[in-house]
């Protein structure tokens, strides 16, 4: 397996639907979905702007491959391990 870069620093941009984050080069790395009211947010069930927020902001303040393999963990296929489950 090829080893992959993200160099910091990462930035956040907020988006119409959330949040993203994007390393030194403007590549997307992390989209994170939200609603305005916590009453839209639950139906959409994704997190509301605050929350979104902060998740975003964690995950440029932890620039690591960790935190890339802990976001796409529920992603993955339990059995396969690829992407897309």
């Amino acid at each position: 397996m090829t080893s992959r870069r993200f160099p910091s620093p990462w930035q956040v941009e907020q988006t119409p639907g959330g949040f993203k984050v994007l390393d030194a080069n403007g590549q997307a790395l992390v989209y994170i979905y939200a609603r305005e009211t916590k009453a839209e947010a639950d139906i959409a069930k994704v997190l509301t702007f605050d929350e979104a927020r902060r998740v975003a902001a964690h995950h440029r303040a932890s620039a690591t491959k960790h935190a890339i393999l802990l976001l796409f963990a529920p992603l993955r296929d339990s059995e396969t391990g690829n992407l897309g489950a």
